[in-house]
């Protein structure tokens, strides 16, 4: 009896999925600071012919100290310049060690850093010299403008390709002020043992540390050469307090979608003693690897925007092929939005997102993850740029806090497909593209055509909105400064459903034939170029 007793146990234990592990921490870890970070950012950007290769979207990046007042780059500089020639092929070049920035002329050697797509295997043509020569003129100092020009070659392929670029007109993107601090060290952290720190301190609220209302913490905690924990915390006042809560945010190996908190407490300024305990992730724990507005290239994201979270585990991988769309959703028939599709949900700092739709890479060849795409609510809760905590509830499975860098705006057109073409429409309602996007369907626009492309991210309107609406409308608060093929175009923007504005633009007349490159600036937002065809 016993035996048949042994084996019924046995039987039932095989069914049920394997609990997470909990485990009690706790340990002293040494902190040495480094020297601080203190970057002001000029993004240039621009449109030109790149040798042979064709017409390609440059961005350059000057990178300086920040000077005392906060708002402005002082001393020697560096500088990146992207060429796109579409979103996927790409050459990234780097200058260092330009000696004043503000001179009215820079003539400055770079060599070739990377490439992807096509250029993916790009190599220098002198290995042992610089590949490139640059001179930056300056035009206009409001707006600031240069006009570039490059020479030099690359070899794709076992080809030698000309970088030639010839007085492209870069025009004043943005400004960004990026401030971080480092600290480095070791301790013991039981059950674990000898550890080793890094710690990535930035403000929060503010661009600045004179500026921000907080500062905010991440602690990455290495135990082995694959597994890592990943602590954030928050601090309101410099000295910390004694006593600090902290959560625990994933990790890497073994703890790559962990969760835990606890107590930090800070016996001197080196120092800190941390009680608390860790749950590594399940076999169903739903593990968070990405979330960022749509067709963005960066992880960010902005009030009242459409998003996609990547993962695993993160719907049931039962979901129909197509995935799950919140067509149905009982919210609906009361003008509202749905923030639970299917037993899926989302919250951003613990404010319910929208959920729109879900697929499993079990099921649905297009998604290489687990995917749910959101509409973020219209208040997050946190001011200025700071970090935000995303977590995905699968059934009664939830994840560990994921955080994202939250903006006022990350403004992003939407594409029709990886290469950048925008989502767009002619005023009939047609598709605008190549012939060849979606053949029979798609057309090229003409000059002097107003044209209307789709976009998200752009923040709140001037109107009020409604938290959880189904039906939103309004006017930005000020105009975008919208470029196609680096001729500025005239541009109205509005708000026309949740999350969703449209861009209405007058093609210039000069636009060249083929695929132009279209961006806007807006409210110091960082641009994202993409695709117009124009015949």
């Amino acid at each position: 009896m016993y035996r048949r007793i042994a084996y019924l146990f046995s039987f039932l234990f095989m069914l049920l999925p394997a609990m997470a592990q909990t485990t009690a921490i706790n340990g002293t870890l040494t902190l040495t600071d480094q020297p601080d970070t203190e970057r002001f950012l000029t993004f240039l950007l621009g449109t030109g012919q790149v040798g042979t290769l064709g017409t390609a979207s440059l961005q350059v990046n000057i990178n300086q100290q920040l000077a005392d007042d906060q708002k402005s780059g002082v001393g020697q500089a560096a500088a990146g310049l992207t060429i796109s020639f579409n979103r996927v092929d790409t050459i990234a070049v780097a200058f260092s060690g330009i000696p004043d920035p503000s001179q009215p002329t820079i003539t400055q050697t770079g060599r070739i850093n990377s490439g992807a797509g096509a250029y993916a295997n790009i190599s220098n043509s002198a290995p042992t010299g610089p590949t490139v020569n640059a001179t930056f003129t300056r035009t206009s100092t409001s707006p600031l403008r240069y006009t570039f020009t490059m020479t030099g070659n690359a070899v794709v392929g076992g080809q030698t390709i000309s970088l030639a670029i010839t007085n492209v007109q870069l025009t004043l993107g943005n400004n960004r002020v990026n401030v971080f601090e480092t600290s480095t060290g070791s301790g013991t952290l039981n059950p674990f043992g000898t550890v080793q720190t890094s710690a990535n301190v930035t403000p929060g609220g503010g661009p600045t540390f004179q500026t921000a209302q907080f500062i905010e913490v991440a602690v990455t905690v290495t135990i082995s050469q694959a597994d890592s924990l990943r602590l954030f915390f928050t601090l309101a006042s410099d000295p910390p307090p004694p006593s600090v809560p902290f959560t625990i945010i994933g990790g890497t190996g073994a703890y790559a979608g962990a969760s835990g908190s606890g107590t930090l407490n800070f016996p001197s300024e080196t120092s800190v003693t941390v009680t608390g305990s860790v749950t590594k992730a399940g076999p169903t724990t739903p593990v968070i690897s990405s979330v960022a507005t749509a067709n963005f290239p960066l992880n960010r994201i902005a009030p009242n925007s459409w998003v996609a979270v990547k993962g695993t585990h993160l719907v049931p991988a039962t979901t129909p092929k197509g995935g799950v769309y919140w067509s149905n959703a009982p919210e609906f028939a009361q003008g509202k939005m749905p923030t639970q599709v299917g037993g899926i949900s989302v919250t951003i700092n613990g404010k319910p997102a929208y959920v729109w739709w879900f697929c499993s890479a079990a099921t649905e060849p297009a998604c290489a993850q687990d995917q749910i795409n959101i509409l973020t609510p219209l208040n997050l809760d946190a001011a200025g740029d700071q970090q935000v905590m995303v977590v995905v509830k699968n059934g009664a499975d939830s994840s560990a806090s994921f955080p994202v860098l939250k903006t006022d705006v990350t403004q992003s057109v939407l594409m029709f497909d990886t290469l950048g073409h925008a989502v767009a429409t002619h005023l009939d309602g047609t598709l605008l593209g190549p012939t060849s996007l979606y053949p029979g369907l798609s057309s090229p626009a003409k000059g002097g055509e107003t044209v209307t492309l789709w976009a998200t991210g752009f923040g709140l309107p001037t109107a009020a909105l409604v938290e959880g609406s189904s039906s939103q409308s309004g006017s930005l608060p000020g105009t975008p400064a919208c470029f196609l093929g680096g001729a500025q175009a005239q541009v109205v923007a509005a708000l026309v459903s949740p999350g969703l504005y449209i861009l209405n633009i007058t093609i210039p007349n000069n636009a060249a034939p083929g695929d132009n490159f279209f961006y806007c600036t807006y409210n110091n937002s960082v641009p994202a170029p993409v695709l117009v065809a124009v015949q």
